[in-house]
């Protein structure tokens, strides 16, 4: 690291500094372990120092330094819900009971609209308690259309 930390310390002399008459003065230290340059203030865009696989220094271009991908990180937490948007329009009325269908409604009910009374008929049987028991129906037929 010695030899590095000299050669760094020639290079030095080269930067545009802050003060032009304190190029090569030996107020720039390194660090003979870090090779850590300290005590110069450049004055015109900074790059960075890289040393190759010879270990020859140059300069590159900082967005051409990168590393590999770091891990994903944690999952944030899940924001508010939204408003509920509008309502949609109301579909089609549906097909309903085709003509000619039969309704069984109780005999005191009202007629359906579109429907036709055709008859009565009772109807006996048994309740769950065992009770006899007749209910009475009116019979509905669904309107032919015109």
């Amino acid at each position: 690291m010695k030899n590095k930390a000299i050669y760094l310390t020639a290079m030095l002399a080269a930067l545009p500094v802050a003060d032009a008459s304190a190029q090569g003065a030996a107020t720039a230290t390194v660090d003979p372990v870090t090779g850590a340059i300290t005590g110069i203030t450049v004055t015109n865009t900074a790059q960075p120092v890289v040393i190759d696989a010879n270990g020859q220094l140059g300069t590159v271009d900082l967005g051409t330094l990168t590393g590999p991908a770091g891990t994903n990180g944690l999952n944030g937490v899940d924001g508010i819900n939204g408003t509920n948007g509008v309502n949609g329009t109301n579909g089609a009325d549906g097909l309903g009971l085709m003509p000619g269908a039969f309704v069984f409604l109780a005999e005191t009910a009202p007629a359906p609209v579109g429907f036709t009374k055709i008859g009565t008929r009772r109807l006996d049987y048994r309740d769950l308690k065992n009770h006899d028991r007749t209910l009475a129906f009116a019979i509905y037929q669904r309107n032919q259309p015109n």
